[in-house]
Parts: structure tokens; sequence; C-alpha cells
């Protein structure tokens, strides 16, 4: 790659700039549209080229994903009331808040639900949940389109056409790549759908605000941070250190003599306000950007000050630092007396993968290997040209895509834009060597990695009967009424009924997890019943903000440590007796999270120490469940075996699972309740295949 000679263009920008300072209205002009233009080479020729290649990868994307939904098409068991069952735990949560929006017009939701709730209004809700995900994926393509060429047209020798095709190219890769293709399918109706697409055009119009000193690009670097941070405050991470970089690179340049203190301070205030989200924040952008836009040196201080006082009265670095703290130093959570197991690692997604698995999920070997060859060859180019913010802004993705390897897969798609730049500026350095051969070998490459992608797409979360046998329920719930079941499947079951939830996606810490689980784990049906009201009776009677440390406000009402209230949990007599009916909602399939439940329980909350070590294995089928010494009991649905290391295992054949188990487990409340449907304390009243319900009694 060379650099073109643009110091007359530049200087030209920075006289227009100038004048668009003393036009610039909130109402907005066709200023920044020109600049757009000039930047991406519009005449009409060049327009329509774009289009045509945006419009082909719009095509794909989608023509792909109907392909997909086309299988679920194939087993009526994906449709509930002719509506596609959603493929993500969260996503009940968000359509939720959409459904909320339709009916009283209820803003006190998520902003993907005010969005989708608009976008329903037109399309229809069923069409909203099932398909808004792959359309609104789109912009990610159109985005990273963008940042491909504008840096081959300002870094590269190629031609305009070559810059275009070979920016098509990257961006198709980044829609196609696995770890975020599989996160934006049909019924994906989750907040991955714009995570990506809003931080990238932030910095987009921020790199491209610092290249041409255009005043409207940071605007519009502001309100797209700000919109991403309200999207999800995870967002808030990668901005974060996008904004440490650029301090570093600023007082770099400013004790250079090369860069403005005062622009430092121009752009470290608008990162205050979108670091801290807040709907307020838009009001405070309004009033910062008018302060700005005379560029008086006074004024950019005045607003500094401003933003500094807005970020820390709403708690800036609360969230980051809590995120940080949860997932690099702690597998225990403490509270002010006990500690807790963290949710953390009890989550698949957030479980650390290792960098076979991460490759896999980044366009494979080759794909990956172009890629972030091509991602540091350009940090390694801007550097030896002094120009760092392009490489630096987007660093954040890169480092949050390879934490995955610590902090779970579900980071991994954060390494999308970064290895399509790459794939670009890897061909393009081709140029360098292959002139005229270069779009043919970047073809051959493209056509490699693509036909080497592996796809695990997400499935419905439940199945048609479940749901059925949740609107059934609902008919016999009163308003109020309490229902007890794993986090997995809280926000689907208060999507589908009016119940009260304890557990769901959104709280599921280790101090609220543990006494859900100590009644699940434990053999005793007495601790199960009196548990389950008691912890019933609290959620009454405290406001939700408390529910977290429900279990601890009981052990504070009877003074008793965890051990000695076990005990009094035992006794028959029921401790509290809460005025709504109390339900166990236990979808079969959460046998297999069995151990996943126990891992809460089975640690020590006085000392942080696990109590035991326990077995538990379960498979769809038991040619591979280990060998054992011999069997000494044979019962009607399952034996007992006795281990070389003398460990009694019990395996149990029931439905399409083999369970190998020992008898911590083999007596827990959760198998008796499943399998045996032993439950001396509860009234089952829902008896499917894949599905049981009980109701609690209070006598």
């Amino acid at each position: 790659m060379s650099v073109k000679n643009t110091e007359n263009a530049k200087q030209e920008e920075a006289h227009n700039s100038q004048r668009d300072n003393f036009s610039f209205s909130f109402l907005g002009d066709f200023g920044l549209f020109k600049n757009l233009q000039k930047l991406l080479s519009f005449s009409d020729k060049s327009f329509y080229q774009h289009f045509l290649l945006i419009c082909l990868l719009i095509f794909f994307h989608i023509f792909f994903h109907i392909l997909d939904y086309q299988e679920f098409l194939q087993d009526s068991r994906n449709f509930f009331e002719n509506s596609l069952i959603l493929t993500s735990y969260d996503s009940y949560f968000y359509a939720k808040g959409t459904k909320e929006f339709l009916e009283s017009f209820n803003f006190n939701i998520p902003l993907l639900s005010l969005f989708a709730g608009i976008f329903a209004k037109f399309f229809g809700l069923s069409f909203t949940l099932s398909f808004l995900s792959i359309i609104a994926s789109c912009s990610f393509g159109i985005i990273i389109y963008i940042w491909c060429f504008v840096i081959l047209k300002i870094h590269s020798n190629l031609s305009l056409l070559s810059s275009k095709i070979l920016a098509f190219l990257g961006s198709f890769l980044a829609l196609t790549s696995p770890h975020f293709y599989q996160r934006v399918g049909a019924g994906y109706f989750d907040t991955d759908m714009l995570i990506l697409s809003l931080p990238l055009l932030s910095l987009l119009f921020l790199y491209l605000h610092l290249l041409r000193e255009n005043f409207k690009f940071l605007v519009f670097f502001a309100l797209f941070g700000l919109l991403a941070t309200l999207w999800h405050n995870g967002i808030q991470n990668i901005l974060f250190l996008s904004f440490l970089l650029y301090l570093c690179v600023s007082f770099f340049l400013f004790f250079k003599k090369s860069y403005s203190f005062f622009q430092i301070l121009q752009i470290s205030s608008l990162f205050l306000i979108v670091l801290t989200p807040s709907y307020f924040g838009f009001l405070m952008l309004f009033v910062l950007l008018l302060l700005q836009k005379s560029n008086h040196k006074n004024l950019i201080l005045l607003s500094f000050l401003i933003a500094l006082i807005f970020s820390f009265y709403f708690g800036l670095f609360n969230p980051i630092f809590s995120q940080i703290k949860a997932y690099f130093f702690s597998q225990t959570q403490y509270s002010k007396h006990y500690i807790y197991a963290s949710v953390v690692f009890s989550i698949l997604e957030t479980t650390p993968t290792n960098l076979i698995n991460l490759i896999v999920r980044s366009n494979g070997l080759l794909g990956f290997i172009l890629g972030m060859f091509g991602f540091l060859l350009l940090g390694a180019y801007f550097f030896s040209k002094k120009s760092f913010y392009p490489f630096l802004l987007l660093l954040p993705f890169c480092l949050l895509g390879f934490a995955s390897l610590k902090l779970g897969v579900r980071f991994s798609m954060f390494l999308a834009p970064i290895l399509s730049l790459g794939f670009v500026v890897s061909c393009a350095f081709l140029e360098r060597f292959f002139k005229s051969t270069t779009l043919p070998l970047s073809a051959i490459f493209f056509v490699l990695i693509v036909s080497n992608l592996s796809y695990t797409l997400p499935k419905p979360i439940l199945d048609n009967a479940t749901l059925s046998s949740f609107k059934a329920l609902d008919k016999d719930l009163k308003e109020g009424d309490i229902l007890f079941s794993w986090w997995d499947y809280g926000y689907a079951l208060s999507y589908f009924t009016k119940g009260t939830l304890l557990l769901d996606g959104g709280r599921h810490s280790g101090n609220i997890n543990y006494p859900l689980s100590l009644i699940l784990l434990s053999p005793s049906s007495n601790l199960a019943k009196n548990l389950s009201l008691a912890l019933a009776s609290k959620m009454e009677n405290l406001p939700k903000s408390q529910w977290n440390f429900l279990y601890e406000n009981l052990l504070q009402d009877y003074k008793a440590n965890p051990n000695s209230f076990k005990e009094i949990l035992n006794q028959k007599e029921a401790l509290l007796i809460p005025k709504k009916d109390v339900y166990w909602i236990l979808p079969t399939q959460m046998l297999a999270l069995t151990k996943n439940i126990d891992s809460f329980s089975s640690l020590n909350i006085i000392n942080g120490k696990k109590h035991k070590d326990k077995f538990f294995l379960l498979q769809t089928d038991s040619k591979n469940l280990p060998t054992t010494h011999k069997t000494y009991s044979i019962y009607e649905n399952f034996y007992t075996l006795q281990t070389q290391t003398g460990l009694n295992l019990n395996k149990i054949h029931w439905q399409n699972f083999t369970l190998l188990l020992d008898n911590d487990y083999f007596y827990s409340n959760i198998i008796s309740w499943i399998i045996f449907k032993e439950n001396k304390t509860m009234e089952l009243i829902k008896d499917e295949p894949n599905l049981l319900i009980y109701k609690v009694k209070k006598e």
C-alpha cells in the first residue's frame, strides 16, 4: 500500500469545514452528504456501482438466511401459533417489551423493543420477531463496505473499481463469518443484530472527522455512539478502550506539536457523554455541540467540564468496572456476608474457548490467517506513516475477539470486522507483487474461504408442545402467582404467562441462584416446599430491587447460618405462607443443566469451598458411558453400579436420555420430580413428555 498525495485536498477540506461550521444546523443540510460523496468518489457511474454491490450484499445475506428458515419449516414443532419459536433465551425479554409497546405504547422498554415495536406497527409482530434480526444486520455489511473502501481509496494505488470489488468481498465475508452469521438468523431476536454496526458506524464518523476535520462528522460520531451504548451497555467496553487509545495517540501528537489540546478536549467531552448511556445524553450532546460549533476555546473547555460532571453523576465507570471484575477476576461472587458461585462460569457462551474453535468460527484457517496478517499489516503501515487513528480505533474489536479465549465464544464475533478488513488489506498488498492478477487471486482466496465455512445454527429454545402448556397454565394463573424455574426459561415464561418469575436472563446472579439450586439438588421434599413458599412470600413483600438477597433476608429473619437454616427448612411446618399460588415449571430438558444448577449450591457459601466432588453424566445414548466393575442391584428402570474406586453410580434409561450419576444426584429433588415424579409436598398438575408442572402445597 502507498500514500496518495492528498495535501491540497486536505487543505480544501479544512476550508470547507470552517465554512460549514458557520452554517451548521441541527436540522441538517447537504454538507455532510457532499463530503461523503467526495470521499466515496460519487459520480453517477460510481454511485450505481456502489449501489449495485451493496444491493448484492443485502440480497445474498437475506437469501442465505431464508434458506436456513426453510429448514425450520420442515418441522412443525419449531412454530407456535403460526410464528417461529425464537432461538435465543434472551429473545423473549425483548419480545415482551415489543408486545407491551404495541399494546400500550409503553416507552419504558429496551431500545431494541422500541425499535422493533415501531417496525411491527407496519409489518406485524410475528414477522418482526422472526426476521428483524436478518434485516437489521444487513447494516453491518454496508458499514464494513464503507470502511474497506475508504481505507483503500485513501491509502492504496488500486483503481476505484478494484477497491469497490475488494470492499464487496471483504464485507461479504463479514456477513457470512460463522461467529456473526449464527447470531443474526431467523428468530434470533437479540441485540446482536446491531451490536457491531452501531459502534463501527460511530467510529467511522470519528475517523472521517479526524481525517477531514468536518464538524458534521463529529456530530454523527456522538449520536451513533450514544445510540450504540444505549443499544447494549457492553459496547461501552469497546468505545471506552477506543477512547483510551485515542487519548494516548492524541497526547503523543500534542507533545509533538502536531495536535491541539482543545481538539482533544472537544472529542473527549463527546466520548464522556457517549460512554454514559442515558437518554438525557441526547440533550447533553445538543448542548455540547452548540457550545463547540463555534470552535471557541473557552466554550470547548466549558463543554468538557459539563461532560465530566454529567458522566460522573451518572456513574460512567461503574458498569465497565463491574463487567471487568465479573469476567476477568472472579469465579465467585461476594456479598456482604457470603460467597457465591459466579454465574459467568456457568453459561456456555461465557465459558472459555480454545484457539481452534475461535479459528473455525472466524472464517476458517485461511480466512483467519489472511485477516490477521492484513490487520497487522494495516497497523504497521499506519504507524510507519504516523497516522495511528484508523488502526487504534478498531483495535478494541480485535482485543475483545481474542478475549473470547477467556470470556467465551459469544465474544468471537467482534473479530468479524477485523478479519474482513484484514482480508481486504492482504489482497491490496498483493498489488505490489501481482499488479494485473490482484483481483483474480483475491477471488480465489475468497472462494476458498467461503467454501470451507462451518455453521451450527441456533434452534428454537423450546418446542410448540411446551409453549402450548405455558399458555394453558396461563389460563389457570391469577395475577401475581409465583413461578419457579431455572433462569433459562424465565423470559419465555414471562412472555407467555402472567406469572411472576424469580429467575430470568437478567436476574440470575449467584446469590439468587443459590436457593433455587438448593431446592432442586436437596433430597428433602420438606426443604423444597418450605423454601419455595418462603421465597414466594418474600417476593410478595419486598421490591424487585431486593430479590437478589431473598435468601440472606430469610437467614437474618431467623437469625440462622446456612447450615442451621437447612435444619429449620427440613421441618414439616411451613415457615411463611404466600398469598398467591406457587408453581415449579420443569421442562425435561432441564436435566441437561443439572450439573450447572448444582454448581451454585455445591459451594459452601460460608468459606467459598466446594462441599464435595460428585458425579453426573447425561447423554442421548449409552455407547460411550464409563465402564464399571460390577452391577450389584437392578431395578425396574435403573440399576446401580459400583466403580473400581468404590463409588456407587446409578444408571438410568429415561426417554431418550441415559444418565450415570452418584447417590447425591440420584436422590436429589430434580431427579425425583422429573424422572420418578415423586413429590410428596407438591401437586403434579401437568405431566407431559417435555414438561412437568408442580403446584406447591400450602398446608
